[in-house]
């Protein structure tokens, strides 16, 4: 059973081994089992499961094809969908990707932030690969 703690009316069904604190995190979660979300409207469209999912806005738009991955972080993945095995740390990190997996991007303000699409990309650094799109 998911367990949520805070305010979120959740729409949660048929979850497992998952954590979800903060208003309306894993809100409309379905089927998934092992997350942990945590933050404002984190991971809001429900992740399939195995996702670590910390912050404001982070994971937003995931949806049910959407696996195995980490944001942490200010709005980190946050349009991210579908997404597989993705790592995201740091504020805004990975923020426009539509598409993609394998990708792994760590550092703040932005880093990855253009890119909407493509996988096995790496960008460790402040701001690192900010304009890169594709």
């Amino acid at each position: 059973m998911l367990q949520i703690l805070g305010i979120s009316q959740s729409n949660a069904q048929n979850n497992d081994y998952g954590i979800a604190i903060g208003y309306q995190a894993n809100y409309n979660v379905n089927d998934s089992d092992y997350d942990v979300v945590i933050g404002y409207q984190a991971g809001y469209n429900g992740p399939r499961g195995k996702n670590v999912i910390i912050g404001y806005l982070a994971g937003y738009t995931m949806d049910g094809s959407s696996d195995s991955n980490v944001f942490i972080g200010r709005q980190a993945g946050q349009l991210v969908d579908p997404s597989t095995h993705q790592v995201a740390i740091g504020a805004n990190c990975l923020s426009n990707m539509t598409t993609g997996s394998a990708n792994v991007g760590v550092g703040g303000n932005d880093c990855m932030s253009a890119l909407t699409e493509g996988d096995n990309n790496v960008a460790v650094g402040y701001q690192s690969a900010r304009f890169i799109s594709t």
